[in-house]
C-alpha cells in the first residue's frame, strides 16, 4: 500500500483506500506511515500517524494516534488523543481526553476532561477523570481478593481434611 492511506466510506460501508474498488471487504490490515479514516472502519492500523473521525478500528499500533468522534478495541502508541470517543484499551506514553470513555488506560501522563475509564493505571494524572479503579483502588481491591482467596482455600482444605477424617 502507498505510504499514506485515507479511508473513506465505501458504498458497502466498508473503509476503503480510493485506490480499490468499492465492493472490497474492509481491509483486514493497513501498514503506511499517514492513515486516516473517514466515517468507515479498519481491522488493523500499523502507522507512525493515525487520524480517525467518526469511524473505528480493532487495533491501532502507531506514534501518533487522534480520535475525533470514534472507536478503537486496543490502541499502541506514543501519544493519543481522543476527543468524544470510546476505547477498550489504551497503552501509551501520553494520552489526551475530552469527553471519552476508556476501559483500560496505562500510561505515563494522562491530561483528562469529563472521562471516565474503569482501570486507569499512570505515573501522572491531571484533569477531570471518573474512575472505577486506579492505582490505589487496584492494589486494594488485589490484596482484598487475595485475603478472600486464601481464606476460601484455607477453608475448603480444612473441609476436605476433616471429611477424610470421618
Amino acid at each position: 500500500m502507498n505510504s499514506e492511506e485515507h479511508l473513506q466510506h465505501g458504498a458497502n460501508g466498508h473503509a476503503i483506500p480510493p485506490q480499490q474498488d468499492t465492493s472490497a471487504d474492509q481491509p483486514d490490515t493497513v501498514n503506511a506511515e499517514k492513515v486516516e479514516i473517514s466515517q468507515s472502519g479498519v481491522q488493523t492500523v500499523n502507522a507512525e500517524e493515525v487520524t480517525i473521525s467518526q469511524g473505528g478500528a480493532q487495533r491501532i499500533d502507531a506514534e501518533d494516534v487522534v480520535i475525533m468522534q470514534g472507536g478503537v478495541g486496543v490502541i499502541e502508541a506514543d501519544s493519543v488523543s481522543i476527543q468524544e470517543g470510546g476505547i477498550g484499551v489504551i497503552m501509551a506514553e501520553g494520552v489526551d481526553l475530552r469527553n471519552a470513555s476508556v476501559g483500560i488506560i496505562m500510561g505515563d501522563e494522562i491530561h483528562a476532561q469529563d472521562t471516565r475509564v474503569a482501570f486507569l493505571i499512570a505515573g501522572d494524572v491531571q484533569g477531570n477523570v471518573q474512575t472505577l479503579f486506579d492505582n490505589k483502588t487496584a492494589l486494594m481491591l488485589g490484596a482484598a481478593l487475595g485475603v478472600v482467596f486464601s481464606l476460601l482455600n484455607w477453608l475448603l482444605g480444612r473441609n476436605q481434611s476433616s471429611d477424610s477424617n470421618s
